[in-house]
């Protein structure tokens, strides 16, 4: 039987340097994405579970959401459901985000889309620079001086 070699053709510079920078991109958009709730109440699961007189409730405030790629599909589920609500003339229905720290934020369709809209300019705009970054890699006569780590929009 005839051996079968298998080898990777080594990376140029360039194409390493553009792997480096989608890679850095992923890695940030799976970072939690941080908003202020302000004053919508949040139920810890006690309450959440077994009604009003059970458990806390206290005003959101800043709470983080999880933005993992499993996350980002569940995230992307909400914002149809709350999207249905509104074209079916729903927007104070509750739908209910759950924070990375368990607590249940009592959020309306409405808000929600709010909430999704600034997760989704926010990853747009680290999608947006990361392409930046690579033309510039592409386009410079010394592409290791491009620091790929400098410039990232940062999380609201």
């Amino acid at each position: 039987m005839p051996m079968i070699f298998s080898h990777k053709a080594a990376l140029s510079p360039v194409d390493a340097l553009c792997a480096a920078v989608d890679k850095e991109r992923d890695r940030r958009l799976a970072l939690d994405f941080s908003w202020d709730f302000g004053s919508i109440p949040a139920f810890d699961d006690d309450r959440s579970n077994n009604g009003p007189g059970h458990g806390e409730e206290i005003p959101a405030g800043v709470r983080l959401l999880q933005m993992k790629p499993k996350d980002q599909a569940l995230w992307q589920a909400l914002q149809v459901a709350a999207l249905t609500a509104m074209v079916s003339g729903a927007a104070s229905l509750s739908m209910p985000m759950r924070a990375e720290d368990n607590w249940n934020i009592q959020t309306t369709a409405g808000e929600v889309l709010v909430v999704l809209s600034a997760m989704i300019a926010h990853g747009s705009s680290l999608v947006f620079y990361g392409g930046a970054l690579k033309s510039a890699i592409r386009a410079a006569s010394h592409p290791a001086s491009i620091d790929i780590t400098a410039g990232w929009p940062e999380r609201p």
